[in-house]
């Protein structure tokens, strides 16, 4: 039972710290410098507004993190559920 439970923790971690790599390269291209277009001249500023890369790559991870933890919670509860209850069995007293 100790190895279960022991190769459960490792697949936790390793889907932790996949999840935490899968964020990270998520959010590299959010971090790139636009290129100006070709025909842009000295005067011309890039157009838009919007929300910048950097705040959306900050909401997307704490999303990845906030999945991941409600996942794990999950399927904490799910294992919980399915566990019995081993209960000692009384012994006979003797002379009853």
């Amino acid at each position: 039972m100790n190895r279960i439970r022991t190769i459960g923790r490792h697949i936790s971690l390793l889907t932790g710290l996949v999840t935490v790599l899968l964020a990270a390269v998520g959010a590299v291209p959010a971090f790139a410098s636009p290129t100006p277009p070709l025909n842009a001249g000295f005067g011309s500023a890039p157009a838009g507004g919007g929300t910048p890369g950097w705040q959306i790559a900050l909401i997307a991870a704490g999303a990845v993190v906030a999945a991941s933890v409600c996942a794990v919670a999950l399927v904490r509860r799910a294992r919980a559920s399915r566990r019995q209850v081993v209960t000692p069995r009384r012994q006979a007293v003797p002379g009853k």
